[in-house]
């Protein structure tokens, strides 16, 4: 069975108005560890860590509003605190206590801000490619311009999207020279589209907006829980200095700082993600090398 070979069982709770999707794998009497993903994409994008981390956690992925299975919402309901109050209402409603955390880019930006709000809960706090203010990225610069190309060709490319949010450059490095199995590139390749087919345009363009805006928490990190790690790859234009910035500023948490990888280290390097996770040698399993990392933590 491949890295992505296997079934999950979705299902639905609800969050104010709308259900969002999701699924569990693993010991029910397991350690709670919630996996948020990023713009874009879905519950999909954990398929390379979900079936190791289970072996250890009772391991819960769902779909943020307007992706995936969810249900989609006006467009002025995708907002940072409807992110966050979803993930609030997954925890309440699976009462989950003492759990950890990982958020992947966008998704890490929600995981911040509702650890923050809930550091009794949170055991650990996992950070990957992601960031603790505004992006500014260089998006489509109006509202207009960005409805009229979704709406001149609603089924253009993927990776668009990507290039938009991350660089041209950073995005040819992930999609033509991802440092990986080739099945995980086949994954990464197959989730993508499929992620793209199922995504708001709303969601796309309000969220987009949404991390251009985003509170800057810089000067609240030195709360996280001690022990939180922090992923970066190398070649992640947008994510790797502010990622040493947020470790500079909490030196409770650890970094690792993954050479030859780029934005999606779950694709890249699913060894070092889980090995960050469970803080132990991963064995055994049918994954890519550990790529050489330099590894920052607090002495």
């Amino acid at each position: 069975m491949g890295a992505g070979d296997f079934p999950l069982s979705y299902r639905a709770f609800p969050s104010g108005a709308i259900y969002l999707s999701y699924a569990e794998l693993g010991p029910p009497e397991a350690q709670p560890l919630v996996l948020v993903h990023g713009y874009t994409g879905s519950s999909e994008d954990f398929k390379p860590l979900i079936k190791v981390l289970a072996k250890t956690y009772r391991v819960i992925v769902y779909d943020q509003r307007g992706h995936g299975r969810s249900n989609h919402c006006a467009a002025s309901k995708y907002t940072l605190s409807n992110l966050v109050g979803d993930l609030s209402a997954l925890v309440q409603y699976l009462q989950l206590d003492n759990f950890k955390l990982l958020g992947h880019s966008m998704g890490g930006m929600v995981a911040l801000n509702y650890c923050l709000q809930a550091l009794d809960k949170v055991q650990l706090l996992v950070l990957m490619s992601t960031g603790a203010d505004s992006l500014q990225l260089p998006v489509e610069s109006s509202k207009a311009r960005f409805r009229r190309k979704l709406n001149q060709n609603r089924a253009f490319s993927w990776v668009e999207p990507l290039k938009a949010r991350l660089g041209r450059d950073t995005a040819a490095h992930m999609t033509r020279e991802l440092r990986t199995t080739d099945e995980l590139k086949r994954l990464f390749e197959q989730t993508g589209r499929e992620n793209h087919r199922r995504v708001d345009p709303e969601a796309r363009l309000m969220l987009g907006q949404m991390m251009a805006q985003l509170p800057n928490q810089e000067s609240r990190l030195h709360l996280l829980p001690p022990g939180s790690k922090i992923i970066v790859g190398e070649y992640d234009a947008t994510f790797a200095e502010r990622s040493k910035r947020m470790h500079m500023l909490a030196p409770q948490t650890q970094l690792e700082l993954l050479p030859g990888v780029g934005h999606f280290p779950q694709f890249e390097a699913p060894r070092m993600v889980i090995e960050a996770v469970t803080s132990t040698s991963v064995s055994g399993f049918s994954l890519p090398p550990r790529p050489m990392t330099q590894s920052k933590s607090n002495s």
